[in-house]
């Protein structure tokens, strides 16, 4: 039975939306410039994971569902399935750790930049995605019960959504402490040596 996916549970996931709260609104004019800096920063790699995985949970939905589509029409000769398929599900099952063997990289994992990504959250919502997804054998979705593979669907939709949302909250603190950013420097509080140094 696929899992829904509680994000609360992920501590680097907690860690951000203290960091997020610390950097409401209503308390971004109390940070120092150095913690305007660092806060920006760690938020900035943490929406970099954030849409990373993402990305890969749109991938997982959108073959599922072209999976789901051949298999209801299975004697339908004008199905068209996009060649590119195989190649999606081999890059986003691949384990990231694996290079050898023939192995591919995840996805994920080859589009990492270390400088722009916290990895961490990364391999923990990329885990939390895994378990969702409970197996990557296509053939037990299908011969299973219908609402197996509904119910795939459903937690990974979800879960696309949360990261979604938790990314549109990253957008919103990057530009609240841009302003603020902004703002010191042009009311001469600041130095723009101290921001980019």
């Amino acid at each position: 039975m696929s899992e829904p996916i509680d994000l609360s549970s992920i501590k680097e996931f907690l860690e951000l939306q203290l960091i997020l709260e610390r950097c409401s609104d209503d308390n971004v004019k109390s940070l120092s410039v150095d913690e305007l800096r660092e806060n920006r920063n760690k938020i900035q790699a943490a929406e970099v994971s954030i849409s990373i995985a993402r990305r890969v949970a749109q991938g997982w939905l959108d073959i599922i569902l072209v999976e789901k589509q051949k298999w209801i029409d299975q004697n339908d000769e004008d199905l068209e399935v996009p060649e590119l398929l195989p190649d999606l599900v081999s890059l986003l099952s691949s384990n990231p750790t694996v290079e050898s063997d023939g192995a591919s990289p995840r996805l994920a994992a080859s589009l990492l930049d270390g400088s722009n990504c916290d990895s961490g959250l990364l391999e923990m919502l990329l885990e939390r995605l895994d378990i969702i997804l409970v197996t990557k054998d296509m053939g037990e979705w299908f011969n299973g019960s219908p609402e197996f593979l509904e119910e795939t669907v459903e937690n990974i939709a979800k879960f696309e959504k949360l990261l979604s949302q938790s990314r549109k909250k990253c957008h919103r603190s990057i530009d609240t402490l841009q302003d603020e950013i902004v703002s010191r420097i042009k009311s001469g509080e600041v130095k723009l040596d101290q921001i980019i140094r």
